[in-house]
């Protein structure tokens, strides 16, 4: 079942359709041999009882290579371990056995099939998904409100008040990206100086694992940077503050019953409300964003970006990044 990498179909050869289509993935070498394999690893806090403040940090890993609705199942989810306490836990001590047990996976280990001679697997990961105050831990920086706190890139953004901001930078909106070997050299100056540099505070013990890059490596997140964080606020700016440059108010009502006359695909399970009455109930998932954008007509038929992470990655053709797929309401 883990060489379906090596037997599934796919729509074309320049397409992304998994994980393992990814260029991270792409550049371990030793990921060519079908005997070798590859880890996702996942890890967040939760709080355990609404009385105190334990809580636990439990750490798993899905098999990239496994079909998708098979790696995402409880049992082929591997846990790998827990930190249970009233704090966040200190990562240069939780994350040391998880590195080098991976680095371990990486010489590799015997595997015995039923009914089959045993070979030899080398295990490597790959990626690393985390919210935003999880990752921050994970790769020991500041928080995305911070100074320099963009995991992906080194502007510094601005102080306004008593908020950290992020203006969009026209000349070079994306940089000056950060690189694994910047992150670990920013590491090394800040425990040098016992100051933060670049927004790195120290030492990470996921840039000992061979072959992860730290920054490459680490997934954007989405659902709270995008969704419930830049999604919101542009919803703020567009019918809530009326003395505001992009107000358009007068178009709530309209947009409300185009909203809620959506028929989206199944693949998108939480269905459109309201902005007017629900926008404080909205999770993640109910976000206009997720699978709709707002029209500056709106009049016109709402659209959803084949881009949404609510469509199968299947569906997701790197060359036509900007295909629209229309839901049509009833009005």
């Amino acid at each position: 079942m883990v060489r379906n990498r090596f037997q599934r179909t796919r729509l074309g050869q320049d397409t992304y359709e998994d994980i393992t289509d990814g260029l991270q993935y792409k550049k371990i070498e030793a990921l060519k041999n079908p005997n070798n394999m590859s880890l996702l690893m996942n890890t967040d806090g939760v709080r355990v009882f609404k009385s105190s403040n334990y809580g636990i940090w439990p750490v798993y890993f899905t098999v990239n290579e496994l079909p998708y609705n098979q790696r995402t199942k409880r049992e082929n989810c591997i846990f790998a371990g827990v930190w249970f306490g009233v704090l966040k836990p200190p990562m240069i001590a939780f994350l040391e056995p998880f590195a080098e047990a991976l680095a371990n996976l990486q010489r590799g280990i015997e595997v015995q099939p039923p009914n089959e001679e045993s070979y030899i697997a080398k295990v490597f990961l790959v990626g690393c998904t985390a919210d935003m105050q999880a990752k921050a831990l994970l790769i020991n920086m500041k928080q995305h409100n911070g100074k320099c706190g963009c995991p992906k890139c080194l502007q510094e953004g601005t102080h306004a008040g008593h908020k950290q901001q992020y203006p969009f930078q026209t000349a070079n909106p994306k940089g000056p990206k950060r690189t694994h070997e910047e992150a670990r050299a920013h590491a090394e100056a800040a425990l040098a100086s016992s100051k933060d540099v670049f927004g790195i505070k120290g030492a990470s013990w996921l840039t000992t694992i061979p072959h992860f890059d730290i920054i490459e490596g680490m997934a954007i997140d989405y659902m709270q940077g995008t969704l419930l964080g830049v999604t919101k606020r542009l919803i703020h700016f567009w019918f809530f503050d009326k003395n505001g440059e992009w107000y358009c108010g007068e178009s709530k009502l309209a947009v409300d019953n185009m909203l809620e006359s959506i028929k989206p695909p199944m693949e998108v399970h939480r269905m459109p409300r309201s902005i007017s009455s629900h926008l404080p109930h909205w999770k993640a998932d109910a976000s206009c964003l997720h699978h709709t954008e707002i029209p500056r007509g709106h009049q016109r038929v709402l659209s959803a970006w084949n881009s949404s992470p609510g469509l199968h990655p299947q569906d997701m053709e790197a060359e036509k990044p900007g295909r629209n797929i229309w839901l049509y309401s009833d009005r």
